[in-house]
């Protein structure tokens, strides 16, 4: 099961994957299709660096919700120096620091797992990306 805020992306998905995927604004308090407790896990890749940090107090704590206890979350975006706006394309960005991330992470009731670094075998000041995974006790 996917989702995507874009009904055109989320088509593409669909169409790329033969998934189900919904069309669902996570900035809005709007009922998700499915119920609480649906999933065993969770991917969000490349997603958190889009939205503006009001919005984890928003959606964290709705994954926390759709995951079953027990369930893993996994996210990986770009980190930086807590730089947020938007783009010269349109696009809103957030370089948060890992410290950051972590923080909203675990105040939404996770228990983080692991982090590594991306892309793995460069140096480390190549390695722009933080993955992260998660779990829901």
């Amino acid at each position: 099961v996917g989702c995507d805020g874009s009904p055109e992306l989320a088509a593409i998905a669909a169409d790329r994957t033969g998934c189900l995927v919904h069309v669902l604004d996570l900035l809005l308090p709007s009922p998700a299709p499915w119920p609480d407790g649906a999933f065993d896990g969770i991917w969000a890749h490349h997603l958190f660096f889009h939205l503006p940090d009001p919005a984890l107090t928003l959606l964290l704590p709705r994954i926390h919700k759709w995951l079953r206890p027990g369930g893993v979350f996994y996210a990986c975006d770009p980190t930086g120096n807590g730089l947020q706006g938007m783009a010269d394309d349109g696009r809103y960005l957030v370089f948060r620091h890992p410290q950051s991330w972590k923080s909203a992470v675990t105040k939404a009731g996770f228990v983080p797992l692991a982090d590594w670094r991306r892309p793995e075998g460069l140096p480390r000041r190549q390695q722009e990306w933080l993955a992260t995974l998660w779990q829901r006790l």
